[in-house]
């Protein structure tokens, strides 16, 4: 009897613990065979999610449904645009750096951990696929979120705007576990990204000054990853954060607009605006290819109109 050595170094108890090790540091999926992967079953969360999804009715169903939506794009980029084009200019160019930076580290985190949803697995029911992008780890809802809340509630020092972001940054990442979209790990990083995120992101805004060159510097240290990258959503923040750029350049050399004064004349802004840039983004999607090149093209001109374009008429128009 060789005893414990033996069955350590047999082939089959090696991958077994192999699999264990991927359940306990799923860090290392990328090191383990692709059948291995397939034994492991990260369970604790799952359970987590079965737990979640007991108290599921007609009535939570559509609370979860609204609370995950508040963390989409739709609602972001409308709330940007109302708070650059017609508040504090320099507060809402924050807001976009640091979101899309906060993206752009989300999509190239996804793809380098390129771990699975919850969607399909037994018990779970996954709703809102179409919201359920690329790889799972980390939601991309809850790092947008709090990303983009904390830098609101930084840019503006308002104990009210903290307490909406808390609310709302909790519910979005609870709502990606009751549809079933994210495990409780997926949701927690992404959360930890934008919160950290947004407070360096800050910090260096505020040394730099907002000058462009920081939007260049931080394209540049991404810009390797465009080469190797197979994330679509990274390649959409990048061609944001490329666009904005140019749009930056473009409106503090030849536009330099001003918020209007009055809350009339502020919506109507924000109005033509939205509409404006909604048209635009439809053609884009409407002529251009879904390929890589095409993406970041298509995404950096969105960019540059929101920030620079769009001013730019709406100055014309006298709105």
């Amino acid at each position: 009897m060789c005893g414990w050595g033996c069955a350590l170094t047999s082939r089959s108890n090696r991958e077994i613990l192999k699999t264990d090790f991927y359940i306990e540091y799923p860090a290392y999926r990328r090191f383990l065979p692709r059948r291995l992967l397939r034994k492991g079953e990260v369970s604790l969360e799952l359970e987590i999610l079965r737990w979640i999804q007991q108290f599921a009715n007609p009535f939570w169903d559509f609370f979860f449904e609204t609370l995950s939506f508040l963390g989409e794009p739709l609602i972001l980029v409308s709330i940007f645009c109302y708070i650059y084009w017609c508040l504090d200019k320099k507060r809402g160019l924050f807001l976009g750096y640091s979101v899309v930076m906060s993206l752009v580290l989300n999509g190239f985190i996804k793809d380098f951990f390129d771990f699975e949803r919850p969607i399909g697995k037994p018990g779970i029911i996954s709703r809102r696929l179409d919201t359920a992008t690329g790889s799972s780890f980390p939601s991309g809802h809850t790092q947008s979120t709090a990303a983009f809340w904390t830098s609101l509630a930084l840019s503006f020092r308002r104990r009210a705007l903290w307490a909406a972001a808390a609310v709302l940054i909790a519910g979005v990442g609870l709502s990606r576990l009751y549809l079933g979209v994210h495990y409780p790990k997926d949701v927690l990083a992404g959360l930890v990204l934008g919160l950290l995120s947004s407070l360096i992101l800050w910090s260096l805004y505020r040394r730099w000054g907002g000058r462009i060159s920081l939007y260049l510097v931080s394209a540049a240290v991404f810009l390797p990853a465009l080469f190797f990258e197979h994330n679509a959503d990274f390649y959409k923040a990048f061609g944001l954060l490329l666009g904005i750029t140019a749009g930056i350049y473009l409106e503090r050399r030849w536009v330099r607009f001003s918020p209007p004064v009055g809350t009339g004349r502020r919506i109507r802004r924000w109005a033509a605006g939205l509409l404006g840039l909604g048209i635009a983004a439809g053609i884009l999607k409407l002529l251009l290819p879904a390929s890589t090149p095409f993406l970041v093209l298509r995404y950096s001109i969105i960019g540059f109109l929101a920030v620079g374009g769009c001013p730019w008429l709406l100055v014309k128009l006298r709105l």
